[in-house]
């Protein structure tokens, strides 16, 4: 196209091809202007992004830190789970035995019991003739207030 030169702009002619001349450059630096406010958006979401995935990393290993813990929480807390299991168990079996043992107590208790006042019968059916010693005497005795 015919570019209007310095002494032509004074034609109708000239004029327009120096106005359009002008439109162009105006549109280039608006299209440059266009192109830099991209890239400087570009630029700063680029900046916004890299600071949002610093604080997702830290985050990241905040919660990392906190499920390494709370796994070691938990895998102390099964460990004492199964030792006071078995403690309890170790309890229970010992308190059976001792259930047993007060039993069988309580059976030869009843027993001596029951020959003691089998006793008490056959000696207060004995005869009043017997001489009675104070050894006698005395075991009678102990043995009546059983």
């Amino acid at each position: 196209m015919f570019k209007a030169g310095n002494d032509n702009w004074k034609t109708p002619l000239g004029y327009y091809e120096k106005a359009i001349e002008e439109l162009r450059r105006t549109r280039e630096e608006l299209q440059d202007m266009k192109a830099n406010n991209n890239l400087h958006n570009i630029e700063s979401t680029i900046a916004s992004f890299q600071t949002e995935i610093k604080e997702l990393k830290s985050e990241l290993r905040t919660m990392q830190k906190r499920l390494a813990n709370t796994e070691e929480t938990a895998i102390q807390a099964q460990i004492t789970l199964a030792e006071t299991q078995k403690a309890s168990l170790a309890a229970q079996a010992e308190l059976q035995a001792l259930k047993e043992i007060m039993t069988d107590e309580q059976k030869l208790n009843y027993k001596i019991f029951e020959e003691l006042v089998q006793i008490k019968e056959q000696i207060s059916q004995l005869p009043s003739q017997v001489v009675e010693s104070d050894s006698q005497t005395s075991i009678i005795k102990s043995l009546s207030n059983v």
